[in-house]
């Protein structure tokens, strides 16, 4: 079956992408309304001090009732709005207008129509409404004066004896007021492009890496299957301490699984014929390699099919599991022992010239003669005759296991339970 290449990967990234753009707008969604409120409601506590302050230097700056003398404004018996300089002081040191009203007219404003004062316009009629006849404080987001946008706070003027004679109004263009918002959301917007981008750059590598350890594990298994059992995975998936590290481990222990049944007789635990002739074959490369010599020794069992038939198959089998076990206790530190069909084994002995290797099959004999295994009320006992080929770097596979067969039947055909080398 074909498999699509990279869907994992592409799902995962979106799986890590689109809540990171989610909860990115929806932060900078909030911040930015959160900023708009908090910078309104700060610009309303300015505004109202700055009112109040206006006021209060009205109240100041001369004695007596307001009242208008043709077009003047008047306190007092003094011309009051020839004197500027109390609203344009508040515009040079806050940037923001100021106004004073007689009634719902302007008499005294920073504000320019045309590049003049706009003197003589009046008030909306909500602020007449709220300021004048209510005696209220009025604070709006959308003060429109001139065509220009105002956040606008006004408050009653009143004469020493309470009475309200018009209003004071200080207000900030409105453009002022949303490029501090945009400017304070622009940081934000690019401290969340920041996180966010950090996020998805995390959450791609992270992605790659399961991906690429799934891939690994893939292919190990893949190969695997394809009966090479030498495949080795990827040590640093093993390394993981989570599920694809466990999945790692669970598929090198199925490799093994499935290399001690596709390598290893099952009756004896000894290597069967089909994983002996690979290692034979890696020896002898080794031999050429290296120059070296190994020795291969093919042993049969003698008269075996006389305890087969005289005790029966489980027995036969008993003395197989017997002679494994003496054969592999022989061999250690000296090379590998295989089943290599029926009652024959083949030994090989590595690295060793064909004196030595004699030596070690006299040791293996005696052994043999040794092992006893009981049966009703007699012992079992077995010998073995031997057939040996030098295997040096010249070697062929073929002619030195035909060579080393050769030796073990002349053994069988001249008396048995013997050593055979030509």
């Amino acid at each position: 079956m074909k498999l699509r290449k990279g869907n994992l990967k592409t799902k995962l990234c979106q799986l890590a992408l689109i809540p990171v753009i989610c909860l990115g707008l929806a932060t900078l969604v909030i911040a930015s309304v959160s900023v708009y409120i908090s910078t309104a409601n700060e610009t309303k506590d300015g505004l109202k001090n700055l009112a109040y302050m206006l006021h209060q230097m009205c109240d100041i700056d001369g004695e007596g009732d307001y009242w208008v003398k043709g077009q003047h404004l008047m306190k007092g018996n003094d011309v009051f709005d020839n004197n500027y300089k109390i609203v344009d002081n508040i515009k040079r040191t806050s940037s923001v207008d100021a106004t004073i009203f007689y009634g719902d007219v302007r008499m005294i404003t920073t504000i320019h129509n045309d590049g003049k004062r706009a003197i003589g316009t009046h008030a909306s009629l909500a602020v007449v409404e709220s300021v004048l006849k209510k005696g209220n404080d009025y604070f709006s987001r959308q003060v429109s004066i001139g065509g220009v946008s105002y956040f606008g706070y006004y408050t009653p003027l009143t004469n020493p004896d309470g009475s309200i004679v018009g209003m004071v109004f200080v207000g900030k263009p409105r453009i002022a007021v949303v490029e501090a918002v945009m400017a304070t959301v622009f940081w934000i917007f690019l401290l969340t492009l920041l996180v966010a981008g950090f996020t998805v750059m995390m959450s791609i590598h992270y992605a790659h890496k399961i991906v690429y350890s799934l891939d690994k594990t893939k292919e190990f298994l893949g190969n695997i299957a394809k009966g090479n059992v030498e495949e080795k995975i990827d040590p640093n998936i093993l390394k993981r301490n989570d599920e694809i590290g466990e999945m790692g481990n669970f598929a090198v222990s199925l490799k093994q699984s499935i290399n001690q049944l596709v390598s290893t007789d099952s009756l004896t635990g000894l290597y069967n014929r089909r994983s002996c002739e690979t290692i034979l074959t890696k020896i002898i490369e080794e031999n050429k390699k290296y120059k070296t010599k190994s020795v291969i020794v093919i042993g049969d069992i003698d008269l075996f099919k006389q305890v087969n038939d005289t005790y029966g198959h489980q027995i036969g089998d008993l003395v197989l599991k017997e002679l494994a076990i003496v054969f592999k206790e022989h061999m250690e530190h000296k090379g590998i022992v295989a089943r290599w069909g029926g009652e024959e084994f083949m030994f090989i002995y590595e690295r060793m010239d064909m004196e030595r290797v004699y030596e070690h099959l006299q040791e293996l004999m005696k052994a043999i003669e040794n092992m006893q295994i009981p049966y009703n009320d007699e012992m079992i006992s077995v010998g073995m005759t031997f057939g040996a080929a030098l295997c040096d770097q010249d070697c062929d596979i073929d002619q030195i296991i035909k060579l080393a067969d050769d030796n073990l039947y002349y053994g069988k055909n001249h008396g048995r339970h013997m050593i055979v080398i030509k």
